[in-house]
């Protein structure tokens, strides 16, 4: 398991500020990219560029049909994290979440105590924490 740095809050904190006004970008910054940057900067493990070694996408139909092809976003975060905890419950700050879609998709954000953050249409999207349905340890 990757470890969390000494001053990963500080690291997330920098990384979130960063993301706050990107607009979102498939392939750039989407819920994959997005999460992949965060847990970079909480375990200064390469996540982007070991995802984007593996998976690369650059339209909403190639993010979709990589996802799909690797069984659905959960298996896709699982191999990248390992099993999911027993219950989003178990999520603290800084792990990963999946959440429901209202188009019937899931996406990928980052527990933050409360509420759930990922990239919206223009800047980062706020979720209460009891939107999760699947959550990973990180660190």
């Amino acid at each position: 398991m990757t470890k969390r740095i000494d001053y990963w809050l500080e690291a997330y904190a920098r990384t979130l500020e960063e993301m706050r006004n990107e607009p979102f970008v498939w392939g750039t910054h989407d819920c994959i990219i997005f999460v992949a940057r965060l847990l970079t900067a909480i375990t200064d493990r390469d996540f982007v560029s070991e995802m984007r070694a593996k998976y690369q996408w650059t339209s909403e139909a190639e993010a979709r049909a990589t996802i799909a092809g690797r069984g659905g976003l959960e298996s896709f975060v699982t191999e990248f994290l390992g099993e999911p905890l027993p219950s989003p419950h178990y999520a603290g700050q800084g792990d990963v979440v999946l959440v429901d879609a209202p188009d019937d998709s899931e996406i990928a954000m980052i527990c933050d105590g409360n509420m759930l953050i990922g990239p919206g249409a223009e800047e980062l999207m706020f979720l209460r924490r009891a939107h999760a349905k699947k959550a990973w340890r990180v660190g």
